[in-house]
This record gives C-alpha cells, sequence and structure tokens, in this order.
C-alpha cells in the first residue's frame, strides 16, 4: 500500500492519484474535507490576508510570497478519481486532527478529542480514503 498526505498541494492532483494507482494494488489518501470547519478557516486566512503570506528569510526580512496552493475535497471527488483508475473505495473515514500538545496540558487535549470525536463524522477536518485495485 502507498499512502500520501500531499495530494491536496498538487495542481494536477488527478494525475498523481492515477500514478499511484498504476504502482500499487491499494493506496491510502488523507486530504483536506471540503465539508469542515477549516474550510472556513482557510477561506478567511486569505481573504484578512489578501493572496499574500509573509515569509521569513534567512536575513529575518519579511517578504511576500503567494500562499501555498492547498485543496479541499469532497469524498465524492476521490471516488470518482479512483474509480477512474479501476479501484473502489474500501474504507472513507473522517478525522479531526488538532494540533498536538505537549506537556500538562496533554490530559485536556485528550478531553477535548473524546468530545470532538462523535462529530467527526460530519465536520472532520481530513477524510482518509483507501482504495483497492478491482483486478
Amino acid at each position: 500500500a502507498i499512502s500520501v498526505w500531499v495530494i491536496n498541494h498538487l495542481t494536477n492532483w488527478e494525475e498523481a492519484v492515477a500514478e499511484l494507482c498504476r504502482v500499487s494494488r491499494r493506496v491510502v489518501i488523507a486530504v483536506p474535507n471540503r465539508r469542515s470547519l477549516l474550510y472556513f478557516s482557510g477561506a478567511f486566512k486569505k481573504f484578512a490576508n489578501a493572496g499574500v503570506v509573509r515569509t521569513d528569510t534567512s536575513m529575518g526580512v519579511l517578504k511576500e510570497a503567494a500562499p501555498p496552493f492547498s485543496k479541499d475535497f469532497s469524498a465524492k471527488e476521490l471516488e470518482m478519481a479512483l474509480e477512474a483508475n479501476g479501484y473502489k473505495t474500501i474504507r472513507l473515514r473522517r478525522e479531526i486532527l488538532l494540533p498536538r500538545i505537549p506537556g500538562v496540558l496533554a490530559p485536556w487535549y485528550r478531553g477535548i478529542e473524546s468530545v470532538l470525536s462523535p462529530l467527526s463524522g460530519v465536520i472532520g477536518s481530513f477524510m482518509i480514503i483507501t482504495g483497492e485495485r478491482l483486478t
């Protein structure tokens, strides 16, 4: 099996899925979920920054750069891409991924995760889809 978490950063993601399918019997793809609350977060950041991201250079001076490309997906889009390459979806899971919190805050984090867990099927921030070759 091949697993990737970068498909959402590729403008030619369909070609990448086709190549994954060509070289493996099973693929696991994780992408941002279009139905997630993170979708609104990204839209807000783009609006607030007017399409410009400030980045640090090696000299510590800020420069302006275009934001990195990132696409949010629907489950149907991914399923169709897999089907187009002779694959069937054998598992689709939505996850709420929160930033990792170290040390003393870890018990609070686990509590937050357990409260949000039932919502992951509806508003999960990421979808993890597993496809398997039909033949």
